[in-house]
């Protein structure tokens, strides 16, 4: 069940609910708080993202959690994260390489081999720039296929 939104508990909830309140409430918006039934007649008025977020500093410690509609599940922001962590593991596995290639053992050191590896990075971002491989289905151009992993 959700909390009830106009009394916040602990200042997360209050934090969350405050801001939440503050864009819904804006002129363009105009909406109000509470929980989401499909079937409402006013539905259209009722601020529309689920939103959850925890305090996570403590490593094993209970975490202060806030929520809006914390228990709607919405697809689209969950897939927008799993492409974040991916691409953040890829890159964090990409780095790791480098430096184990280059027998780099300190994040000091790290940092001053990079401009050894910019132009290469920049030469690839130049190549996904012109690529339509990642555009849109409806506006990618017709290219011939492996033209992206090819030029790479």
């Amino acid at each position: 069940m959700n909390p009830d939104v106009t009394k916040p508990e602990g200042k997360l909830q209050k934090a969350l609910t405050d801001a939440i309140k503050a864009k819904a409430s804006e002129a363009v918006h105009t909406q109000i708080l509470k929980a989401r039934d499909p079937a409402a007649a006013d539905l259209a008025t009722i601020f529309p993202i689920p939103f959850t977020i925890a305090e996570v500093t403590t490593a094993g410690a209970k975490f202060p959690v806030a929520h809006y509609n914390g228990d709607e599940v919405d697809f689209i922001a969950s897939a927008a994260k799993v492409i974040v962590l991916f691409a953040a593991i890829e890159l964090r596995t990409m780095v790791r390489r480098f430096a184990q290639d280059l027998g780099i053992t300190r994040a000091s050191e790290l940092l001053a081999a990079l401009p050894v590896l910019n132009p290469q990075i920049q030469g690839a971002a130049q190549l996904i720039k012109a690529s339509d491989q990642y555009a849109p289905a409806r506006a990618r151009k017709a290219a011939p296929r492996g033209a992206f992993s090819d030029a790479l």
